[in-house]
């Protein structure tokens, strides 16, 4: 499809790209492929989701690993100062938590209501990822 021009930029109406799209749906494929193509791994939506946030909220852990592997980085905010690591205690996502902290991710980074990501795991009843994120202080 890039040598008939399409666009791996290309964003819709909410500012999302394929490569987002790639990763909210689990395509471990197509998210290598764009990623060869240089596809922008920081690019943002409309409310400042990067393709990180998109993998985080939807448990592709594999993807996850990909994206940090290939420089994503992992504290990135949205517009509400949500890192992926938010994401990933508001969806109950141990996985992505456990992977997200051992590369490294803040895990005492705060929203802009001053909210961590202990307390997106704790008010959304996902004990081991409480567990895990103590064990990680």
């Amino acid at each position: 499809m890039i040598q008939y021009g399409f666009d791996i930029e290309a964003v819709d109406g909410f500012m999302r790209t394929p490569l987002y799209y790639a990763c909210s749906k689990g395509l471990v494929m197509a998210v290598e492929f764009l990623l060869d193509q240089d596809a922008s791994i920081e690019a943002a939506n409309f409310i400042g989701e990067r393709p990180l946030h998109a993998a985080c909220f939807t448990g592709h852990s594999v993807i996850v690993q990909r994206l940090l592997n290939r420089g994503a980085n992992a504290d990135s905010a949205n517009i509400r100062g949500e890192t992926p690591l938010h994401y990933a205690c508001l969806w109950g996502e141990p996985t992505v938590a456990l992977t997200l902290t051992a590369r490294g991710a803040n895990i005492w980074a705060a929203n802009h209501e001053g909210e961590t990501p202990l307390h997106y795991a704790i008010s959304n009843a996902h004990p081991y990822i409480v567990s895990l994120l103590v064990s990680a202080s």
